[in-house]
């Protein structure tokens, strides 16, 4: 096993192996890779480079420029993937792969139970239980219960319990819908 220039600065935190990874918070674990951060109590990252996992009891699993921070979320996921980002008081949440993928919550709009399952550039704001399975610049906002399962520049803001399956260009909000 290689240890080169890591550092743990906590009770219970460990690093198992690799290079320039930290472990700062208390029960957190950097297990293999270079340049991980693992800041969060009882955050972990396993393998990948310059991945960071600050909020409690979360963790990244691998991939590249991975980001899992900000408010108050607890227990998310990032598996694989690059630059991919869960943030600002997320909770229950995961992204399995992708890259430039975001969770977040909005506003008075918390986020709870999301999932993105890969693709590229997708957003899913203020949405819980909500789902976007793939594709390429999809956006859920403030709509709970909602799903897409791919396609392309496909939007539902404001629309509970709404669904998009693979079409292209399509919106869904509160008052109407358009495609395009």
């Amino acid at each position: 096993m290689l240890f080169r220039s890591n550092c743990v600065n906590a009770d219970y935190a460990t690093i198992l192996a690799g290079c320039n990874n930290k472990a700062l918070c208390v029960n957190s674990a950097v297990l293999l890779g270079d340049c991980n951060i693992a800041c969060g109590a009882c955050a972990f990252v396993v393998g990948g480079s310059k991945n960071c996992a600050s909020h409690t009891r979360s963790s990244i699993l691998g991939g590249c420029s991975n980001l899992i921070c900000g408010g108050f979320g607890r227990i998310n996921t990032i598996s694989g993937g690059y630059n991919n980002c869960i943030t600002n008081g997320v909770t229950a949440s995961s992204i399995s792969s992708g890259n430039f993928n975001t969770i977040t919550s909005s506003g008075s709009y918390s986020t709870y139970g999301a999932a993105i399952i890969g693709g590229s550039s997708n957003l899913l704001t203020g949405s819980s239980y909500a789902f976007l399975g793939s594709g390429i610049f999809n956006k859920i906002c403030n709509a709970q219960s909602s799903f897409i399962t791919g396609g392309f520049q496909n939007c539902i803001c404001g629309a509970a319990c709404s669904s998009i399956l693979d079409r292209k260009s399509t919106r869904l909000n509160s008052s109407h819908v358009s495609e395009s």
